[in-house]
């Protein structure tokens, strides 16, 4: 072939070789654009080919094509990596709690099943670990501290079970595992767990103590279902936390019927009180020095359809329990008020009031605006709080009560010498009136010491410029014994039980013409 023709031959060979390089390189190179340009400019720098330069061409493409390989690799390399990273960071942060860094609900619950299923089937316990005094902790100093608090409480729970999973269950609640733990191995570990939160935690120097109210269930002694497991150690838990305070109880099936009755104890309460059948009855006040009747305390009773009555200690801790202790409380308040005005006698009402109604910093003004509603002064109000209200929260407690007492309200300590109260602590107490329990009176003539208290409590409470009620009198002999050491009050069965509104007014239209217990003996 004529050199001319080859070469023109050669010539369109080169132009679609370079077209054709061109297209693979710039598919196999992408953004490389540097190697895309070298092996171009090479190629279109020679007029004609041969074998040889073909085969260099060639090389040159496959070693591009090998770079971009590998740097292609590498990149995937690198994304797997990091994609595998990031569902790895993200599994770990579905399954634990950002704050302590402890497994979370999630992760027990996998754990729960991994444990009750073939293979790994085993038994195993499980405490539910609830913080007593971490609310008034977090609210009082702070959420930094609180935060700081919940991750000491880690620590020392991680600490205490090193055999077992910790776990943050939700706010102030931690579960902890126990593999193959029967009930009272699982109670051992709750008693090292309360010794544990015996000692005080320090954030910055400073001394915050939590304690800890634990429910104990295990599987499958409790249950052979996982998922009821969580529910029964909750169901134990609140025993410990209203029984107990701060302890341990492992779960027994009385408490199942004990929840199904106070369901139906609820329901039938809030029946009774969209009825109206819990109302207020009184019992008198008398005045020891002339057994005239100089007020009255009002009760709630729950009369049944039937005409049996329901204690007031089973439906008012219920009322609290349901949260509508405020409702029932203002309700009896309110009817009272009304019920003296309509009496149209010169006596003073006292009415007893929830614990947990003082933790209310708005309490005195909601009474204040049901004494305006019926129109009873203050003055005439004497509420009856017992040793409990100081438990929980003082500082909120005395703050309503001194907002009580300057709006004219006077306050009784009813109970006194069975709670928590000492008599020396009588004179830091913001209140008008001691009552002494029926317990003291009833054995005061037969028990020395029982006397003891009472003049003590007598005593002290004159020096202290406070009256003095003595409950649960019966009897004449105490009667008289009370009035000789100087007890300003009575109430009793002596002078009369607590009667509904319209029996108490006929009671005290008799009293108005003689004294109580004069009408009483005739």
């Amino acid at each position: 072939m004529p050199r001319g023709t080859k070469a023109l031959k050669q010539r369109a060979v080169t132009d679609a070789l370079v077209l054709g390089v061109g297209a693979v390189v710039l598919w196999r190179v992408g953004h490389r654009l540097d190697i895309f340009e070298s092996i171009v400019g090479f190629i279109e720098s020679h007029e004609s080919w041969e074998l040889d330069e073909l085969v260099v061409a060639l090389i040159a493409l496959g070693l591009a094509g090998f770079i971009y390989s590998a740097r292609r690799l590498a990149d995937l390399r690198y994304e797997y990596g990091r994609r595998m990273r990031a569902e790895a960071d993200a599994r770990w942060s579905a399954q634990h709690d950002a704050l302590t860094g402890l497994p979370n609900r999630r992760f027990l619950e996998e754990r729960f099943r991994e444990l009750s299923e073939p293979p790994n089937q085993r038994s195993f316990a499980l405490l539910l670990i609830d913080l007593n005094g971490f609310k008034r902790i977090n609210d009082l100093r702070g959420h930094d501290v609180g935060d700081r608090l919940l991750e000491t409480v880690a620590e020392r729970l991680v600490e205490t079970i090193p055999n077992g999973t910790v776990a943050r269950y939700g706010g102030d609640e931690f579960m902890a595992l126990l593999p193959g733990k029967n009930r009272d191995q699982a109670a051992e570990v709750a008693d090292a767990v309360l010794k544990a939160f015996a000692v005080p935690a320090y954030i910055d120097g400073h001394p915050y103590r939590v304690g800890t109210a634990i429910g104990i269930a295990g599987y499958p002694c409790h249950t052979d279902q996982v998922e009821d497991l969580v529910r029964l150690a909750d169901i134990a838990m609140y025993r410990a936390k209203t029984t107990l305070g701060d302890g341990a109880i492992v779960f027994n099936s009385s408490f199942l019927t004990d929840l199904h009755r106070t369901e139906e104890g609820e329901k039938a309460l809030a029946d009774a009180m969209r009825r109206g059948q819990i109302r207020p009855h009184y019992q008198p006040l008398i005045d020891l020095s002339d057994g005239h009747v100089i007020g009255c305390e009002a009760l709630a009773r729950w009369e049944r359809d039937d005409g049996s009555f329901v204690p007031p200690g089973e439906f008012i801790p219920l009322a609290e329990s349901m949260g509508v202790i405020d409702g029932l409380s203002f309700d009896l308040l309110r009817q009272a008020c009304r019920d003296v005005i309509s009496w149209d006698a010169p006596i003073f009402l006292s009415f007893n009031l929830s614990a947990v109604q003082f933790e209310d910093p708005s309490l005195a003004l909601k009474i204040l605006a049901i004494l305006n509603e019926t129109g009873v002064a203050p003055t005439r109000l004497e509420l009856e709080i017992t040793e409990s209200v100081f438990v929980h929260n003082e500082a909120t407690t005395l703050a309503v009560i001194d907002q009580l007492r300057q709006l004219g309200i006077r306050i009784a300590l009813d109970d006194f010498g069975t709670g928590y109260s000492s008599l020396s602590r009588l004179a830091n107490l913001s209140i008008d009136r001691v009552k002494i329990d029926h317990s003291f009176v009833g054995r005061c003539l037969d028990d020395a010491r029982s006397m003891s208290v009472v003049k003590a409590i007598v005593s002290l409470s004159r020096t202290l410029g406070l009256s003095v009620t003595a409950e649960g009198i019966e009897t004449q002999p105490q009667y008289a014994r009370l009035k000789k050491i100087g007890c300003n009050v009575g109430q009793g069965f002596l002078f009369g039980k607590a009667l509904p509104a319209a029996d108490f007014h006929r009671l005290l239209q008799d009293a108005s013409a003689r004294p109580l217990l004069a009408s009483r003996r005739a």
